[in-house]
Formats: C-alpha cells, structure tokens, sequence
C-alpha cells in the first residue's frame, strides 16, 4: 500500500512539470534486498538526470568519503547528490531514517553529513527524516525538500539545514528538532521557508539565521517553540516573515543583527525581548506582540511598527538607542494595552529622542487574523 501510495506521489510529481526525460527510470532502495539497491549512494551513483529513487522503510547509514564539487571539502556521506533533476521519494518521515542510530561526529576520518547536494544538482526531497550527523543536510544548488524531518545534537558550529550559493530553494512543511535549525551562507537568493515547525529542544540555540548576505527570503507560515532566538536577520541578509508564531523563546523572538526584514501578522509570545535591532531596518505590521520581561523593543537600529500589538511584560516596553540621524523607533498608531498616555509615555526609554509613539490606538486592531483577534480578550483582563 505505501509503494503504490509512492508511486502515484511520483506521478503527480511528474504531472506538475518536474523536469524529466523520456527515459527516465525508477530505482528503489530497500534494506530487506527487495529493492534495486541497499545503500542509497549506490542508487545515486547509478542514476541518469531525470531519474527518480524510491527509499524504503528503514535506517540507512552507510557512509562514503567524497569531496563536493562546490568548494571541494571532504564529508563522509550517506546520501551526495551530483545528478541533476533526481526525484528522491522516502515512505515517510517517521518510517525512512538517514543518519546513525547515535550522533555520530566523524567517520572515515572525516565530518560526517547526512545529505548533500552539490552544486548543479537540481533535486526533489520529500519523505525522510535525517538525522544524528555533524552537518545534517547541505544545499548548494536549487533544492525543493518537503514533509521531512531533521533531528540534531549539537556538533559546534553547524546547522541541520545549510544553504550557500544556491537560489530559489524551496523547503516546505518539515519538522526542525535540536538546535540550530536552518542556516544560509553567502549566494541564497529566494530562500522560501514555509509550513515548517522548529523545536530548538534548547533554551540557548538560533532557529533560523538568514545571514551572510542572503537576500529576499521567505519564511511563511512557520512555529517557532523553545530556543535562544526565533529568526535572526545577520550580516546583510534581508527578507520576510509573515503569519509564523514564536512561543516559549527564552531570549529574543525576532532578531535584527544586520541586514532588512519586513514583519506581517506574526505573534510573537513573551520573552526577554521580543524584538531586537542591532543595524540596518526593520518593520513590523498587523502582530502580536507579548511582551519583554527585559524591553518588549529593544534597538539600535530604525524600527517602524503599525497595525500592532504591542504589551507590556513588567519591563520597559521600549528600548530605543537609535542616534540622531540614523532612523527612528516609529511605534505610532499600534495598541499597547491601554490608552493612557501617562502610563505609555512611562513604559519607554529614549535617551536619544528618536522614539515617535504618539499618536496611539485607543483599542485592539480589529482583524480577522486568528493570532490578533483572538488575544484581544486577554489584552483588556491584563489592564
């Protein structure tokens, strides 16, 4: 039942325009010998550009040393996909695991990596859980993976998903659980990120980082639970952040440490700080923000919010440290729990006189946005 379940998935697939030609084959993989291959390099190794691979049930952790055509750096290896346009089908998330059944940090005297894709490889993932390696899954070309799953313990400075120098990757309803969930390097344009659940497991660790001069990338749709910080923005990378929720985040929910983003009906649950800028632009619409048991607002940087909520957790709701002639904290025309303006005016700290909040909502922002109007009640019984 779950192959034909696979192969009518691969059909759809090929209907909905992945690039195939006429004399692509299916391989099939299966621990049992039942399949073409047992080790899934093999079939990789063995496949032409086009063809698709099914991965059955079952632990696959056999490594191979090899060095990526990207850069050239040495991994030992489960899964290194050099073949363009592979459609790579598992039979599930929680029945087709790539990784070791213990972490495992090097093996063949080298790092180990649960999945590459190297440079020129255009691929389709969807189905698999990989897990338990250093660096659990690499891009360096144009990836769609999907419904998969990665679980990491920490192995220094290394990410469950690493992206560099590749455009337009897609990564849709998948599972991120350990710390250090996702991760761009410089070329990431168009990174789209949606649908996706993270559970950093940790009070410490970043969830998503678009960094490094990554541009106009998307994260859509997505939860954010536990964990140091829920999305950071770093050295130049610029994007969205629309309709995702962030709850139980120790430090910092949405962190601006240079680069740009645009914020749109996110509700961001009480933390130390909710927002944080350090350089560069940030701007926030139509959310919902808790509270900071620090400053709610915190920034260097220019911040402009409209259209939102913003509450007080006990610690002062705005932190605005922006120089004269670099920006503004531009909070005018948002809810912050109140409409008293004595009360406001003493919940903000702006020894620099660039924080604009006048003029205030004198009450919550009608929407119908579940995660705005729905907290509206709660707003009124804390004041």
């Amino acid at each position: 039942m779950r192959n034909d379940i696979r192969i009518l998935l691969l059909m759809l697939i090929v209907c909905a325009g992945v690039t195939r030609h006429t004399q692509a084959a299916t391989l099939t993989v299966e621990t049992d010998g039942s399949g073409d291959f047992i080790i899934i390099q093999d079939a990789l190794d063995a496949a032409a550009v086009g063809d698709s691979i099914l991965i059955g049930e079952g632990r696959f952790d056999t490594f191979r040393v090899g060095n990526t055509n990207h850069d050239g750096s040495a991994f030992a290896g489960i899964m290194w996909v050099t073949t363009d346009s592979l459609t790579i089908i598992g039979a599930g998330r929680d029945l087709t695991i790539v990784g070791p059944e213990i972490a495992t940090d090097e093996e063949l005297g080298e790092g180990t990596a649960s999945l590459v894709v190297d440079t020129g490889a255009l691929t389709y993932i969807t189905g698999i859980t990989f897990e338990h390696t250093r660096w659990i899954a690499n891009f360096f070309h144009q990836t769609t993976i999907e419904n998969c799953r990665t679980r990491r313990v920490p192995f220094g400075n290394t990410a469950a998903m690493f992206f560099s120098t590749c455009e337009d990757a897609i990564v849709r309803d998948c599972e991120f659980l350990g710390e250090n969930g996702l991760v761009t390097a410089g070329g990431v344009k168009r990174l789209t990120v949606e649908g996706c659940h993270f559970d950093a497991q940790s009070p410490d660790e970043l969830a998503v980082v678009i960094g490094n001069g990554a541009k106009d990338c998307m994260i859509r749709r997505c939860s954010f639970v536990r964990g140091g910080v829920g999305v950071q923005f770093s050295l130049g990378g610029t994007g969205w952040v629309e309709d995702c929720t962030f709850e139980d985040i120790r430090v910092v929910g949405i962190d601006l440490s240079g680069g740009s983003a645009i914020v749109r009906r996110c509700h961001i649950g009480q933390t130390r700080m909710c927002l944080r800028g350090g350089s560069g632009r940030l701007e926030v619409y139509d959310s919902v923000i808790e509270g900071g048991t620090q400053y709610t607002i915190a920034t260097t940087a220019d911040m402009y919010l409209r259209n939102c909520h913003i509450l007080n957790a006990g610690a002062p709701t705005v932190f605005g440290r922006v120089a004269p002639g670099n920006g503004f904290v531009d909070v005018r025309e948002n809810w912050w729990g109140t409409d008293d303006l004595v009360q406001i005016e003493s919940w903000i700290d702006d020894s620099e006189g660039t924080v604009l909040w006048q003029p205030v909502l004198t009450q919550p922002v009608p929407s119908d946005q579940e995660s705005i109007g729905g907290l509206k009640g709660q707003f009124r019984r804390r004041n």
